[in-house]
């Protein structure tokens, strides 16, 4: 596969991936009280507003993401949860999409090196995303 083809297929695989998710900007809570905000407790990551008004999401609103159960879900691992959202990868997707167009550009020119140096830190992300090394 070539870089621009790896940078491709990973900007595919984000919107393919977004595209199966939950919408929307997400929050995190502590799923026992939003009063007790411990690093120590369970927390749950929801959708930012319901779907039926538009107010704020309550742990009662059915649209919970991601919920601790039995395992305990720090508010790290939320806030990072949160912070890859959804609306992540339509972004991401194009930044990767504009590194093709530098391979397109010298890939096959006196240059190709220079294409692969530019685009490197983006061809490390798309391999990742891709499930292979950085």
């Amino acid at each position: 596969m070539t870089p621009a083809e790896e940078l491709a297929a990973a900007a595919t695989k984000l919107r393919e991936t977004a595209a199966k998710t939950t919408p929307g900007a997400w929050i995190t809570y502590p799923a026992t009280s939003r009063d007790d905000d411990r690093d120590d407790q369970p927390w749950t990551v929801s959708t930012s507003y319901c779907a039926n008004d538009g107010s704020p999401c309550e742990p009662t609103c059915d649209r919970d993401v991601v919920v601790a159960g039995e395992c305990l879900l720090r508010a790290g691992d939320a806030a990072w949860i949160v912070l890859a959202c959804p609306m992540l990868a339509a972004p991401l997707a194009a930044l990767l999409d504009d590194q093709v167009g530098i391979f397109d550009t010298f890939a096959d020119s006196v240059a190709p090196d220079f294409a692969e140096r530019i685009a490197l830190p983006a061809l490390r992300l798309a391999r990742l995303i891709n499930g292979g090394a950085s």
